[in-house]
């Protein structure tokens, strides 16, 4: 999600994002996709502020059995411990985490290969990932993939996240002239 950031952690528009979800939830009952949001909004404030990868953890646990979000929301956990990595404060713990987060990101892309949030964040993990981590071919591959999948996404997934998706591979170096211009 692209925002300003606040020197002091996650930004006052994201704050209050969550906040304004944080009280739907309280007071009513909300759907799954609501839900969804909010975890989303949790994993973006997660990578700035750690206190929020506990909250995405039990929200994402909760739609872990939903047929129609299950894949997402392991994906999102299996992130989340990834971030649980960036963290961390002892080298062999981010070492042990981020593999395991990786990990379990594979299985999930194996169960579901043609989700496009599962693949975009395996993606961009993996491209922010230190080079000894191996994961560079990974992040093209999965950007390839996020082409293909991009047009029927369309009217399925939010826009601000599908702009998200294409922002985000328009930054990367790592798609060819053709690929651009097929995003456009």
């Amino acid at each position: 999600m692209a925002m300003a950031t606040n020197p002091n952690g996650i930004s006052d528009s994201l704050r209050n994002q969550i906040r304004l979800l944080e009280q739907e939830k309280n007071t009513k009952q909300v759907s799954s996709q609501t839900l969804l949001e909010l975890g989303r909004l949790y994993f973006y404030a997660s990578v700035e502020e750690e206190s929020y990868i506990f909250r995405g953890e039990a929200l994402f646990q909760k739609l872990t059995d939903d047929p129609e979000l299950g894949s997402t929301a392991k994906m999102y956990q299996a992130t989340l411990l990834t971030l649980k990595a960036k963290h961390a404060f002892w080298p062999q713990d981010k070492l042990k985490l981020c593999n395991q987060g990786l990990e379990r990101m594979d299985q999930v892309v194996q169960s579901a290969p043609n989700q496009l949030e599962v693949r975009f964040l395996r993606a961009s993990t993996c491209y922010y990932l230190p080079f000894f981590f191996n994961r560079r071919q990974q992040a093209a591959a999965d950007f390839k993939v996020m082409l293909h999948l991009l047009p029927a996404a369309v009217g399925k997934y939010p826009k601000t996240l599908l702009r998200n998706i294409c922002g985000f591979l328009k930054e990367t170096k790592l798609l060819q002239p053709a690929d651009l211009t097929t995003l456009q």
